[in-house]
């Protein structure tokens, strides 16, 4: 049996996810979808999948899973750590020059 949560690691920071066995069987992030992303994600499969840029507009240059969860997409997860770091750099940076830090 597999365990509930998983640990990951970046280069950032590690953490647990929760995850729970959907009814497809695969493991998904504890949600109200019966399935995991993928099997819940009924698209037709093609080339790209539609996206927003910052000044460009809407393209056709997204994966299929991006929008799935950490759990399903691991690439999804390493995004995420990304964005926790920015966010706090910008708080921690932003608390030094009020005189917080």
């Amino acid at each position: 049996p597999k365990p509930d949560v998983v640990s990951k690691t970046s280069a950032f920071v590690s953490t647990s996810l929760r995850r729970a066995q959907k009814s497809c069987g695969h493991y998904c992030y504890p949600s109200n979808l019966s399935k995991c992303c993928a099997c819940e994600d009924l698209r037709p499969f093609a080339d790209g999948y539609e996206c927003y840029v910052d000044g460009i507009g809407y393209t056709s240059t997204a994966a299929r899973d991006d929008g799935y969860c950490p759990v399903c997409n691991t690439k999804n997860y390493d995004r995420w750590m990304a964005r926790v770091r920015r966010e706090t750099e910008k708080k921690t940076i932003g608390g030094r020059r009020e005189g917080k830090v």
